[in-house]
Formats: C-alpha cells, structure tokens, sequence
C-alpha cells in the first residue's frame, strides 16, 4: 500500500513541474515536490536509486530558475517509471 501512496505522490511530483512550466501554475507546488523528493531520498538513504531521487530532486529545484534542459526531460522520464512501476507492481 505504501508504494502505491509513493508512486501516486511521484506522479503528483511530474504533474506539479509540468504544470509549473507549462501552465504557469503557483511555485509552492513544485517547491512541495522537490521537498517530498529529497526527504524520500534522504528516508532511504542506503538505496543507490534513493540518491538518484535526491539528484531528480535538484533538478526539479532548478525548474524553479528556469533551467530546463535534457537532464530535465530524463528525470521526468525516471521519476515516471519509478511510478509506473510502483502503481503497477
């Protein structure tokens, strides 16, 4: 039950930067986003892909400054099928 909730709120995650950029939606959600990424990366910490959530979390926190780049698209891409996964498994 615990993965779907995660891999629910990493959909959540993808939806707030999407919308940041593209709908011009309030930063404070993707402010939560990026906050509820690098505290699941720092929960589970001794995990190899738990630190790659803290790197997706950066990325995410750049899209606050407008840096939109491929490294970006890739972690919308890694954070999607972590929730793919997730919901599905």
């Amino acid at each position: 039950m615990i993965v779907k909730i995660l891999g629910l709120m990493d959909l959540l995650s993808i939806g707030a930067l999407l919308l940041f950029k593209y709908a011009g939606i309030p930063q404070i959600f993707l402010i939560a986003a990026v906050i509820y990424l690098m505290a699941k990366g720092v929960f589970f910490f001794r995990n190899i892909v738990s630190l790659l959530d803290f790197g997706v979390a950066i990325i995410f926190a750049l899209v606050l400054f407008q840096t939109y780049n491929i490294l970006t698209w890739l972690a919308i891409v890694w954070v999607l099928q972590k929730a793919v996964f997730s919901l599905l498994g």
